[in-house]
């Protein structure tokens, strides 16, 4: 089951290198930029994985989204944001 939801090919790229790489094809448009959103729980899961050497994922999964957040857009303003929700925290409907 684990494999069904974390070891296919794009989901253990989402995690770990594709968001960096789609940010860096349009980083020559002006003002680009991204937001990315991951759940605790999510983060967590994928650490988990990461430090077992599971299902493709690295021990330094999170490095190339670390390297993204220092970029700017050509407005010197944050190219990528980066939004967790804590793993505690139920989603409701306002």
């Amino acid at each position: 089951m684990l494999r069904n939801i974390f070891g296919l090919d794009d989901r253990v790229n989402a995690y770990q290198g594709r968001p960096n790489a789609a940010l860096g094809s349009i980083s020559s448009s002006l003002n680009s930029g991204a937001q990315i959103s991951y759940s605790g729980a999510l983060m967590e899961n994928v650490q988990s994985l990461g430090a077992a050497g599971k299902l493709n994922y690295g021990s330094e999964w999170y490095l190339a989204n670390r390297n993204a957040r220092t970029w700017t857009t050509t407005a010197a303003s944050r190219a990528w944001t980066s939004l967790t929700s804590p793993i505690t925290t139920p989603w409701r409907r306002c």
